[in-house]
């Protein structure tokens, strides 16, 4: 069984979008694209969005 996680996006320094990663079926292979934190959690930390901004992050 497939599990489907969540990564810090290290190319946006205002971690208002995070990195999705799946697996396509049981095939072993993954995937991933980038998807946005949207209010009232519009900040990525740790494994999901949340309201409060984290101190290494920069209003863009």
């Amino acid at each position: 069984m497939a599990q489907n996680l969540s990564y810090k996006n290290h190319n946006d320094p205002t971690c208002k979008t995070y990195i999705y990663c799946y697996e396509r079926g049981n095939t072993g292979v993954w995937d991933g694209y980038i998807e946005s934190c949207d209010p009232p959690k519009p900040y990525f930390y740790g494994k999901e969005c949340q309201a409060e901004k984290p101190e290494d992050c920069v209003d863009p």
